[in-house]
């Protein structure tokens, strides 16, 4: 029905890693260029990280089209097997007919397999995705893969894709040989956001869309906002508000629909793949004893910042103290300039119910000069500046724990008592600048940095 009524080849937003789907934004280019060079270089160990959803697998593939014939590869998709397990599959995708059921046999056979292939001028990679789901002891025994080489040269390639904690695993004590091993490391980010309106209209154009100018400026900025830039969660979203479209017989998606799409078909009543939850307002019918739990206990993290930022109202206050964004940095080993964003989605992902409750962290921010940022100008009458209302604004999704001050000092690097007034006056339903239920869809002004900044009174 969607396909027909826009006019589509195929499925714009399917969730299978499909290469000729493949993005280049700069985090995928990079990433895909380390590979590459890495691969060319016979480097042995490769790594590549990124969160859940982030393009890895489709990044894979993509890697794999670029390689001519000359290379030969076994992919292995199920990591969560035996060292003698992934022997034999490995072999079996390299074309080894009744791989040998003893270790030590499948060992020689790879080895045969690898000088015939050195003979006859071939490379050979072996690609593992979810790659923090293998063992200690299978990682070790995959390190000694890599003594199958001549003198001159290695015969094999490994290339390692996971999530952000298989950085965790490589560092390990006991697998120091294996993490010193790894000459390219790249962790892979989310899209920014004009790489998120970038990425929709290009996967509309693969589809066949005739105008890839579907969706509207606005309904693309709440994407990205509600999604934080994970292409997986882009799908999701985008797939359900095409339908939506095409039920109203509409040929543009408006940001009305997207936040309609949000508020019920991913709505914190139900949860759906890749765990994003839309805004919606809790109630007492569906809280269970281990939701009320959790409130409480955000609750009192939330009276606990109170009690620290001392919310007496100052004339004068100095900027308020908010913890930086508790996420796991990019792992980029020893590659210089490889830091990836920020990006974990916290209010995209539900919190287990065998999880405490999250806690509000509140910690001295980095020193942020001054003249570099264009402070909020207050909406207080006394300073006389002008309206809240009268700012630019764009939409953020609240995660778990997460207050006015914290979003701004991870927005802007700084959260000042104004900048929150200023939150506060465009959010007229807030009550509490340090407790939002999650999943409540925050407008935030367009605050700018410039070295002329002004300050507020």
């Amino acid at each position: 029905m969607v396909n027909n009524y826009f006019n589509l080849a195929e499925d714009p937003f399917s969730v299978t890693s499909d290469a000729r789907f493949f993005f280049n934004s700069e985090g995928h280019e990079e990433a895909l260029a380390h590979l590459v060079f890495g691969l060319k270089q016979r480097k042995g160990f490769m790594a590549l990280t990124g969160e859940v959803g982030a393009g890895k697998t489709t990044l894979l593939n993509a890697l794999l089209d670029q390689l001519d014939a000359n290379w030969k590869h076994a992919f292995l998709y199920n990591s969560k097997v035996s060292f003698l397990e992934l022997l034999r599959f490995v072999l079996y995708d390299l074309g080894v007919e009744d791989p040998p059921e003893q270790k030590v046999e499948c060992i020689r056979a790879l080895n045969s397999f690898l000088l015939q292939s050195s003979d006859a001028g071939h490379e050979v990679v072996i690609i593992i995705d979810e790659a923090q789901n293998l063992s200690e002891d299978t990682l070790e025994e995959i390190r000694l893969l890599s003594n199958l080489e001549t003198y001159s040269r290695k015969l094999l390639q490994i290339v390692f894709a996971g999530q952000p904690e298989f950085g965790g695993v490589l560092n390990s004590p006991k697998l120091q040989q294996l993490n010193q091993r790894v000459a390219i490391r790249y962790h892979l980010g989310a899209l920014k956001p004009a790489e998120t309106e970038e990425y929709i209209q290009h996967r509309l154009r693969v589809a066949g869309a005739a105008d890839a100018s579907i969706f509207q400026p606005a309904a693309l900025r709440l994407i990205h906002g509600a999604t934080r830039g994970i292409p997986r969660l882009i799908n999701q979203v985008c797939s359900v508000a095409l339908l939506q479209a095409a039920l109203a017989s509409k040929r543009r998606v408006s940001e009305e629909m997207v936040r309609h799409v949000l508020e019920t078909e991913f709505s914190s009543h139900g949860e759906v793949a890749g765990g994003l939850r839309a805004p919606a307002a809790a109630s007492a019918g569906w809280l269970s004893w281990k939701g009320v739990a959790a409130v409480l206990g955000l609750a009192l993290a939330g009276l606990s910042v109170v009690l620290v930022l001392r919310w007496d109202r100052a004339p004068d206050p100095a900027p308020i103290a908010s913890g930086p964004v508790d996420s796991r940095p990019a792992v980029v080993g020893d590659e210089p300039g490889l830091v990836a964003e920020d990006q974990p989605i916290q209010a995209a992902v539900p919190v287990p119910e065998s999880a405490p409750a999250p806690q509000a962290r509140v910690e001295a921010p980095p020193a942020v000069p001054e003249e570099q940022l264009v402070r909020a100008q207050s909406s207080h009458p006394a300073t006389g500046s002008k309206l809240a209302t009268d700012w630019k604004t764009e939409t953020v999704l609240v995660g778990p724990g997460e207050s006015i001050s914290y979003i701004l000092q991870r927005r802007y690097g700084q959260a000042s008592w104004d900048m929150v007034q200023v939150v506060m006056q465009l959010n007229p339903s807030l009550t509490n600048p340090d407790i939002i239920q999650r999943g409540t869809l925050l407008s935030i002004p367009l605050f700018t940095t410039t070295k002329a900044a002004e300050t507020l009174p």
